[in-house]
């Protein structure tokens, strides 16, 4: 406990930098940063929805929290992959049967109407700003291979990429869906 104070106290974070776990040290508004505070916040918004839900449904996504968790570690050590397509499969299923069961309900939620589903669509925000952070990132990356003359073949990003862009909709489905008392799916907004 006395070194990792220590080197919590050592506050190299004062001058406006930061250390990733590679051991590269990086500017705190770099795209690395920028990236993982995007997951991150994305982590914590969907803490706040599943705090506030008790459905069975939305605990899938205690598994989606240890993904984020991952892809920040794979941003902190490039080049380590640890998000897999198991995960972005897992997403796919639960997209598909929110999907079928919104069809089968015929209905739509008006957002803000329960917590859960304004949480939901908070965090489907937050999830498209992080897809965009993780895209700037993965575009920066390539044009330094293509000047390193390096290969630049990236699999792992574009899984995670993939993963961002299907998490984010899923969490509009769950906003979706997310109201008690749901809406014809052809009511306009105006109507009542």
């Amino acid at each position: 406990m006395g070194q990792l104070r220590r080197h919590l106290t050592a506050h190299p974070g004062d001058r406006g930098q930061t250390r990733l776990e590679s051991g590269m040290v990086v500017d705190k508004d770099s795209m690395p940063i920028e990236t993982i505070g995007a997951i991150e916040e994305l982590r914590a918004w969907i803490g706040v929805l599943l705090s506030l839900s008790g459905s069975a449904q939305l605990q899938g996504l205690r598994a989606v929290q240890g993904d984020l968790s991952a892809l920040v570690s794979q941003i902190n050590r490039p080049g380590t992959p640890l998000l897999s397509e198991l995960s972005l499969e897992r997403i796919d299923a639960a997209v598909e049967k929110l999907e079928a069961d919104l069809a089968a309900e015929g209905a739509r939620a008006i957002i803000g109407e329960l917590p859960t589903a304004a949480f939901a669509q908070l965090a489907h925000a937050v999830c498209r700003r992080a897809e965009r952070r993780l895209f700037e990132l993965t575009r920066f990356n390539s044009i330094v291979d293509t000047l390193l003359l390096t290969d630049g073949e990236d699999e792992t990003a574009d899984l995670a990429l993939a993963y961002l862009n299907r998490l984010s909709d899923l969490l509009h489905l769950i906003g979706e869906r997310g109201s008690p008392k749901p809406i014809p799916a052809n009511a306009t907004s105006g109507e009542k």
